[in-house]
């Protein structure tokens, strides 16, 4: 008998997730984690932005709810159907940790990106958006995207 399963993800991360997801119901159930605060399990997933500040073109950010992340920005994207030479899509990726509202980024070394990448992003529980403080003093949005590239 063969055994169907609904995940592509590999088991251990199927265990890992629901693990995150376990511990962060029973620290809101016993009030140890603030009303507006987000969660990894919450922040799991692809978020995107347009182009925002000197970012002239879209990024998009996917969080893991183990604590790592890679940013994508689509600076010039191959159409579909199309063979290109190089992709158009910068990468760079390293870890986060949450406080309160506030997701902190840490960057490793090796990415492609070229432009200003973000330190930090806060969550607005109003409205369930991430958003980014840019030096000019303007920001940036970060939406929950429905489906990934």
């Amino acid at each position: 008998m063969t055994r169907t399963t609904l995940s592509t993800r590999p088991r251990t991360h199927r265990i890992r997730l629901a693990a995150v997801g376990a511990a962060t119901l029973l620290a809101t159930a016993l009030g140890s984690a603030p009303a507006d605060a987000v969660t990894p399990w919450e922040l799991a997933g692809a978020w995107g932005s347009p182009a925002g500040g000197e970012r002239t073109h879209p990024r998009e950010i996917h969080f893991d709810a183990s604590g790592s992340y890679r940013v994508d920005d689509l600076v010039s994207p191959c159409p579909p159907r199309v063979v290109c030479i190089w992709s158009g899509i910068t990468h760079a990726e390293g870890t986060y940790r949450i406080e309160g509202d506030t997701v902190l980024l840490t960057y490793a070394e090796g990415g492609t990106v070229t432009g200003p990448l973000p330190q930090e992003l806060r969550f607005r529980p109003e409205d369930r958006t991430l958003t980014e403080q840019l030096p000019s003093g303007g920001r940036t949005v970060y939406t929950r995207l429905k489906t990934w590239r």
